[in-house]
C-alpha cells in the first residue's frame, strides 16, 4: 500500500511565496502558488496514487479550499503546529500507523515534477528504505520512506528513543542550504 502526500498551504496573499511576493506583489505570488497547487492536483490525477493533501492552516477555510480541488478520492490531513520537521514526522507516522507501507511526500514548489519520478520513487521504495530527490538550493523536492514492518521501533515512551522517522527531521535548519546533506547524514 502506498500514499502520495502533498504539503501545501492555503494560497492567501502575504502567507505564501513571501520572498517572491516582495518582487511581484503578495497577491500575484498567491495566484502563482494557487496555480502550482492546481498543476500538482492534475499530476496527482494522472498518477492514480492514493493521495493526501497535508494542508495548513488547520481551519475551516483551508479545509474547504482543499476539498474543492479536483482530485479523485484525495484525503485531507491538517498539518499540526510546529516546525516542518515535526509536521513531516507526524505525517509519516500517521500514514505508517494506518498500514501504509510506502509514503512519498512532495511540496508545492515543483509543479512540473514528472509523474514518472513519483512512480519510480514508489518502485524504489519496494527495496530501499529512503528515496530523496535533491534540489539545487540544498534542500529536496521529494522524500519517500518505507515502513519497516519487520522491525518497527517501539513507541518512544517505552524506550526513550525517538521513533523512526522522527529522528530524520529533528534539529534540521529548514530552508537552509544544508537540508539535503543533513538529512543524508541522518539516514
Amino acid at each position: 500500500m502506498c500514499c502520495l502526500g502533498v504539503f501545501a498551504k492555503l494560497p492567501q496573499a502575504g502567507t505564501v511565496k513571501t520572498r517572491l511576493g516582495e518582487s511581484i506583489g503578495a497577491a500575484a505570488a498567491a495566484e502563482l502558488y494557487s496555480a502550482f497547487i492546481q498543476d500538482i492536483a492534475a499530476m496527482m490525477r494522472s498518477g492514480g496514487w492514493p493521495t493526501v493533501w497535508a494542508y495548513a492552516p488547520d481551519n475551516v477555510e483551508s479545509r474547504a479550499w482543499f476539498e474543492s480541488l479536483p482530485v479523485v478520492a484525495a484525503q485531507l490531513w491538517p498539518q499540526p503546529a510546529g516546525a516542518l520537521g515535526d509536521r513531516l514526522a507526524a505525517f509519516f507516522a500517521a500514514q505508517f500507523a494506518q498500514g501504509v507501507d510506502r509514503v512519498v511526500v512532495i511540496g508545492t514548489d515543483s509543479p512540473t515534477l514528472p509523474p514518472e519520478y513519483i512512480a519510480l520513487t514508489f518502485h524504489y521504495l519496494a527495496t530501499h528504505d529512503v528515496v530523496l530527490g535533491p534540489a539545487t538550493d540544498g534542500g529536496y523536492y521529494l522524500l519517500g520512506l518505507r515502513r519497516d514492518a519487520e522491525n518497527p521501533l517501539p513507541p518512544a515512551s517505552a524506550t526513550g528513543v525517538k521513533p523512526w522517522p522522527a529522528v530524520l527531521f529533528e534539529g534540521i535548519p529548514w530552508s537552509g542550504p544544508e537540508v539535503c546533506q543533513q538529512t543524508l547524514d541522518r539516514i
